[in-house]
């Protein structure tokens, strides 16, 4: 697969992408229908250098419009020298304070937009666009809110459910603590995805007040937390059929892998669950690095309320973030760093300062490794990298 092509290198959002701060986006975004910069945010035209990566031009793709609603926004010419982007893409039109009309994209200095590359044509295979499907060959009770999925002969959440090195299906060989039930209130799989282990409202904290651990088999599948030295373990794939959170205010993780749920995934006033001290929030940051640390957050739910599968409100997370639904981190205060994949939603992030990560690439069977059934239970070294 052509490197930058999966959804897991970008910021990403099926519909609308919204940057609402101050924040320098030194990441690839694409956009299905209208990418919003507000307040002063900007698009750098460079994606730094990483551990495994050396520095590179950044690209953005946008469905339908791309819209600079302030004096302060621009796309590109944001570093010393100033440079372009590599490549943009509008589809259809632009508005910037100079014209906050939709009109035919002015680019250069008249809509402060600047790429080597642009024109109003994503080009086919651009991106290879995420798919969440559930829930063969397990059953599926639909919430209330009417949330549905593609059609699928082959199911992402029904593949995980019946695979995850911890799940309902692989149930501990040893515990400490009160690890997560992975389903239903007894812990007996029902052979149904419903978010019975935690319902909405009611998650599984990921970081407590007490140490806890499951750990597989065959160990190769582990997540514990460590109060002491509020340190989470994550290693492998863990399927909680229900909805977790994280409460710690200085939760660090270690390990790679990830954590599936069929409900939501929230975090809430300065909480953290990063890899660094400053979350790749500092300036400059600390490396991240991404081969041997990093922990993905899948969330299948959505909030009847405010199509959210994932609500950050001023907490920082470090890793990767994929949502059915919106990804919501648009409170100021708010850091994410890291890829924001929604799916069939949108993203609103709320942050300042520099948005950049390192390439955070999953297993893969000829997909980009979202798109249906992962053979193997962990995240793999990057076979993919992001922004081009």
């Amino acid at each position: 697969m052509p490197p930058g092509t999966t959804a897991t290198d970008w910021i990403y959002g099926l519909t609308d992408v919204t940057f609402s701060q101050s924040v320098n986006v030194a990441a690839p975004v694409y956009a299905g229908h209208d990418l919003i910069l507000a307040n002063t945010a900007t698009i750098a035209e460079t994606i730094p250098a990483s551990l495994t990566r050396p520095a590179r031009p950044n690209r953005i793709a946008v469905g339908h419009n791309l819209s600079l609603v302030n004096p302060q926004n621009q796309v590109g010419h944001v570093n010393a020298p100033p440079g372009d982007l590599a490549e943009i893409h509008v589809v259809n039109q632009c508005q910037s304070k100079r014209d906050p009309s939709p009109h035919n994209c002015a680019w250069g200095t008249p809509d402060q937009i600047f790429a080597v590359a642009h024109d109003n044509v994503i080009p086919p295979g651009y991106l290879t666009k995420p798919e969440l499907t559930c829930c063969s060959p397990v059953n599926w009770a639909a919430p209330a809110n009417g949330l549905s999925h593609p059609a699928s002969p082959t199911s992402y959440m029904g593949f995980w459910y019946v695979n995850a090195g911890l799940g309902p299906k692989s149930p501990p060989a040893s515990t400490a603590g009160t690890p997560p039930r992975f389903d239903t209130v007894s812990g007996v799989a029902d052979n149904t995805i419903n978010q019975s282990a935690y319902p909405v409202g009611s998650p599984f904290d990921l970081t407590p007040n007490a140490s806890y651990s499951a750990t597989s088999a065959d160990g190769q599948t582990k997540l514990a937390w460590d109060k002491a030295t509020s340190t989470l373990t994550i290693k492998g794939t863990v399927f909680i059929d229900g909805s977790a959170m994280s409460s710690s205010t200085n939760a660090k993780y270690v390990g790679k892998g990830t954590i599936i749920v069929s409900g939501l995934f929230t975090m809430d006033n300065n909480t953290q669950l990063c890899v660094n001290a400053d979350c790749g929030g500092g300036s400059p940051p600390t490396p991240w690095d991404a081969d041997t640390t990093a922990l993905a957050i899948v969330a299948d739910g959505i909030d009847p309320s405010t199509g959210d599968s994932i609500d950050i409100k001023k907490g920082s997370f470090q890793g990767l973030l994929l949502g059915n639904g919106n990804i919501d981190g648009s409170v100021s205060g708010t850091l994410i760093v890291g890829p924001m994949v929604s799916v069939y939603g949108s993203v609103n992030a709320g942050q300042s300062g520099t948005l950049q990560f390192p390439p955070v690439a999953f297993a893969s069977s000829g997909t980009d490794g979202l798109t249906g059934p992962l053979p193997l239970p962990q995240l793999l070294s990057p076979i993919q990298f992001g922004g081009g």
